[in-house]
C-alpha cells in the first residue's frame, strides 16, 4: 500500500517509512545503479543507499544496501574519500603470520 502526500510531496509507505523527493543515483552499468535517499523511518532521519537493478527477470530494488543515521553522512564520505586515495595493499604469503 502505497500513497503520496501531495501537500508535503513525500511518499508514505506500508512499513512508516518516508522518502523524500531527493535522490540521487549513481549509474555502474546499463542494468544496475545505487540510489541514495534521504528517508524517514520512525522519528529517525536516515540515508538508504541501496543497489537497482533492471534485468530480464526482475526491476526494482535488491537487498544490498546500507541504512545509516543521517548525521553520520559527512563522516561516510570523509571515511570513502580516505579509503579512495590510500592505495590497495597486495599481500602475499610472506606478508601472512604464522
Amino acid at each position: 500500500m502505497m500513497k503520496i502526500l501531495s501537500s508535503e510531496r513525500i511518499i508514505k509507505l506500508k512499513n512508516e517509512r518516508i522518502i523524500g523527493d531527493l535522490m540521487e543515483e549513481l549509474v555502474i552499468s546499463e542494468r544496475k545503479k545505487v540510489v541514495i535517499q534521504h528517508t524517514k523511518f520512525g522519528d529517525m532521519d536516515t540515508l538508504d543507499i541501496r543497489t537497482w537493478v533492471d534485468i530480464p527477470k526482475y526491476k526494482g530494488f535488491t537487498r544490498k544496501g546500507v541504512n545509516i543515521p543521517v548525521e553520520k553522512g559527512e563522516e561516510l564520505v570523509q571515511k570513502i574519500l580516505k579509503v579512495i586515495k590510500e592505495p590497495p595493499v597486495i599481500r602475499t604469503n610472506v606478508d601472512k603470520e604464522e
